[in-house]
């Protein structure tokens, strides 16, 4: 992504444009790895201790059940006209007010590109998380006509927290210390860098 100096940009322009992009990397890896998991589950391996193989396969099985379950949400959500605009705009603007706030840290304020870029990346996906929970929560509630169950409110975090624990940690880990990288860097190129 190439930003010629003459350019109207911002460090918010820059920010939101880069954390965008590398929430959408982050979705298609995050999913590759689950097809990986659920292929690698399929096969026999021989000469394993038992303890790991066992420890391995709830693993498996665990990440199994959240793309079914994610898969079946999203058919819902495809049916369901409230929840269908709902989280997608709740999702942009979290990487709008993300991607604002990582540009003006890093371009403006220069803070540490690789500790803002991991910090918004996995922020972005426990929000995004929480904030998806609650309206499939409220959505559910509204359906049952507020007949409040413990299944209704525990359902959601039961078979998503973990799974997107531990993809918010990774692709944190991983593309955070990028996003920063990329976000300075195009800040640079466009003569942003330390103006205030």
């Amino acid at each position: 992504m190439q930003i010629s100096s003459n350019s109207y940009a911002t460090p918010e322009k820059i920010g939101r444009s880069t954390t965008f992009m590398y929430f959408i990397l982050s979705l298609v890896l995050v999913y590759l790895v689950y097809i990986i998991l659920i292929v690698i589950s399929q096969i026999q391996v021989v000469g394993i201790p038992s303890t790991f193989l066992d420890i391995f396969k709830l693993f498996i099985k665990t990440m199994v059940q959240y793309v079914w379950v994610t898969f079946f949400m999203l058919i819902s959500l495809l049916t369901t006209p409230i929840l269908l605009f709902t989280i997608p705009i709740f999702t942009l603007t979290v990487l709008i007010y993300s991607g604002n706030l990582a540009g003006r840290l890093i371009i403006l304020k220069k803070k540490n590109i690789y500790l803002v870029g991991i910090l918004t990346m996995f922020s972005i996906y426990i929000i995004v998380f929480l904030g998806s929970t609650f309206v499939y929560v409220l959505y559910d509630l509204i359906k049952t006509k507020f007949e409040c169950s413990l299944y209704i409110l525990i359902e959601p975090f039961k078979f998503f927290f973990l799974p997107v624990l531990i993809s918010g940690i990774i692709n944190a880990c991983i593309l955070g210390p990028f996003l920063g990288k990329n976000i300075y860097t195009l800040g640079w190129k466009a003569g942003l860098v330390g103006s205030n």
